[in-house]
């Protein structure tokens, strides 16, 4: 897998390293809980029908690991974002059960 990673990496530096990546990748993780803010709204509302539950579990570990890898690598835009979206995700599961 280091190699795969590693033959990534020298191919995409041109990408990864371009000026305009870390501007792009920081809006892109602010729109991710901007995306999920949309559904919170309807379960605070009482709209919980389709709401999948086990789903938003599964959102919600893959935003704690997140959470983690912006702390392990000192990245306050991916912390921040992930550290949102669990919240997010955390009021979605909450409210739909409290609500059904």
């Amino acid at each position: 897998m280091n190699k795969l990673m590693d033959w990534l990496h020298t191919h995409c530096k041109p990408i990864i390293q371009a000026k305009w990546f870390e501007p792009v990748k920081a809006l892109t993780l602010f729109a991710n809980p901007v995306a999920i803010l949309p559904q919170v709204w309807a379960v605070a509302t009482g709209h919980v029908d389709g709401v999948i539950v086990p789903m938003w579990f599964i959102f919600a570990a893959i935003q704690v690991a997140l959470v983690f890898e912006g702390i392990k690598t000192k990245s306050p835009s991916v912390f921040l974002s992930m550290l949102v979206c669990f919240i997010e995700s955390s009021i979605v599961v909450v409210v739909t059960l409290i609500r059904r």
